[in-house]
């Protein structure tokens, strides 16, 4: 990360990973953000379930095995 944006991290900075897999280091995927911020994200656990707010579907995450599973499929909004 401190490549990508030309400078070292800042010792109250963090990098987010996004999608939760910590090995996941595509630029795509990180976040630079306050520390004090990232210790108050939600920390997913090996069975989160989440709702997309794209879609509505119901999705259960898995860090152990890196899935997503849909468990309940969600409608488009067609607007």
């Amino acid at each position: 990360m401190a490549k990508h944006l030309g400078r070292p991290l800042r010792a109250e900075e963090a990098v987010h990973h996004i999608n939760g897999v910590r090995d996941d280091n595509r630029i795509e995927n990180l976040q630079v953000m306050l520390k004090a911020d990232h210790d108050r994200l939600p920390k997913l656990t090996t069975s989160s379930v989440i709702q997309c707010p794209c879609c509505a579907a119901t999705l259960k995450l898995s860090n152990t095995v890196r899935s997503v599973v849909v468990v309940s499929p969600g409608v488009k909004d067609p607007a």
